[in-house]
């Protein structure tokens, strides 16, 4: 009694086998299918010899089918590129992104150094004033208490200009306040 042959899918005929090796005529194949040889090979003894077929081997053949070296290093290099590709990407963003930063930092101390320097400008403003408005509202108050001469304003005056220049000494030892004359 002979045992039915299977033939073979389609996809698989005529491609190499996980040795690279053709199939010819599917006999190596058969008798991973059939439990007992096939007519068309020729049987070296009277006894049938049993083989077990091998699932395992067909579903490893799909896999290595699926990754053929061709496909495989096709596909292999295509990802690789778009890796390279992506990784070549990122660090140039981050280079940007450093550039970037850096520039941000320098405008922000140069943005700190404007602002305490208009500050400080402000400060020393803000102190001239107020020195003025007290020597004014002292004028008015000792005006209205009696006739003050022409030369005692005078004299108010550069007083005025005496602690308004030290206290700019004071609060900027290295500016040079301006002479009256």
């Amino acid at each position: 009694m002979q045992a039915p042959v299977y033939p073979l899918p389609r996809q698989q005929q005529g491609r190499p086998n996980h040795n690279g090796s053709p199939l010819a005529a599917a006999a190596g194949l058969e008798r991973l299918v059939s439990p007992q040889p096939v007519s068309a090979v020729p049987q070296s003894s009277s006894s049938p010899s049993p083989t077990t077929p091998s699932v395992s081997n067909q579903g490893s053949k799909r896999k290595q089918d699926a990754m053929s070296p061709g496909n495989q290093s096709i596909d292999e290099a295509a990802r690789l590129a778009q890796e390279e590709d992506k990784r070549r990407r990122n660090t140039a963003a981050s280079a940007r992104f450093r550039i970037k930063k850096k520039e941000r930092e320098k405008n922000m101390e140069r943005t700190v150094r404007d602002v305490t320097a208009k500050n400080a400008a402000l400060e020393a403003r803000i102190n001239q004033l107020e020195m003025e408005n007290r020597w004014l509202k002292n004028l008015i108050t000792e005006k209205n208490g009696g006739a003050i001469a022409d030369g005692d304003i005078a004299g108010m005056f550069d007083k005025y200009r005496a602690t308004t220049e030290a206290s700019q000494q004071l609060k900027l030892p290295n500016v040079v306040p301006p002479r009256a004359t």
